[in-house]
């Protein structure tokens, strides 16, 4: 089931369609919260709405659709490998890759 979201999300990444993407990346991600067993992580994950989120962000940042499915395979290779840790950091550095970057003009500096 991961791989054939992997797969979705990598023909959508191809055909240059981020709303399909985005719901292949978050089924992609919604699997793997199901797996956890983590009822409470998966009814967070549930109300992040992060499918509407990630479009977005996709979408206003002109992000690499191919390059962001690629970046999703050390996640599926070591979870598939049954390498819980190799995974967690693959998720991690996923993750970290693809935070928004803010510029110092950008960040919001409340102090007088």
């Amino acid at each position: 089931m991961l791989e054939d979201a992997h797969r979705a999300m990598t023909e959508t990444a191809v055909a240059g369609d981020p709303f399909a993407f985005g719901e292949a990346n978050a089924r992609f991600h919604g699997l793997i919260m199901e797996a956890s067993g983590n009822g409470t992580l998966l009814d967070i994950w549930r109300r992040l709405d992060v499918r509407s989120r990630a479009t977005v962000n996709i979408i206003r940042m002109g992000r690499d659709l191919k390059a962001i499915a690629q970046s999703h395979l050390p996640i599926l290779r070591a979870i598939a490998s049954g390498r819980p840790e190799a995974a967690r950091r693959a998720a991690r550095a996923h993750i970290l890759g693809y935070r928004p970057k803010v510029t110092p003009a950008e960040r919001r500096d409340d102090t007088p």
